[in-house]
């Protein structure tokens, strides 16, 4: 008698993208998140983000507030107006704690908010818990 032998599937990785106009921020962002177990990808603007977000569907936005041409306030209202990017799960990394930018943040169903200066292992552990993963 022939066995079939069955494999577990793979699990995919979780994808995260970065979504900040300072190319610093981006970068230390991804540098930490870099020994952890999610693809990440990175957007230096809005418009950037939109278009990476509907190509590669991510599960977690990294994104910040202020940015030239189209703030993160815009692009959040995009992707939750879009049925393919509505369910992206979204964390604020900026340096504003303007009280009428986190009502508006909250309003679009966001699951943290941080404010730079930040510490980059805080940030992982935020993620952990929107994703109900553990870096490690």
């Amino acid at each position: 008698m022939l066995r079939l032998r069955r494999t577990k599937k793979e699990k995919r990785r979780k994808t995260i993208l970065i979504v900040d106009d300072n190319p610093t921020i981006r970068q230390t962002l991804r540098d930490r998140l870099e020994g952890c177990p999610w693809s990440v990808l990175t957007a230096a603007d809005g418009q950037q983000a939109l278009e990476l977000a509907l190509a590669h569907k991510p599960d977690l936005l990294l994104l910040d507030i202020y940015m030239p041409g189209m703030d993160g306030h815009r692009v959040l209202s995009h992707l939750r107006e879009n049925a393919a990017t509505a369910d992206i799960k979204v964390i604020m990394v900026t340096a504003s704690q303007d009280v009428s930018d986190i009502t508006t943040a909250a309003a679009h169903n966001i699951q943290d908010y941080v404010t730079k200066p930040f510490f980059p292992t805080d940030v992982v552990s935020r993620i952990e818990q929107a994703l109900n993963t553990e870096a490690s």
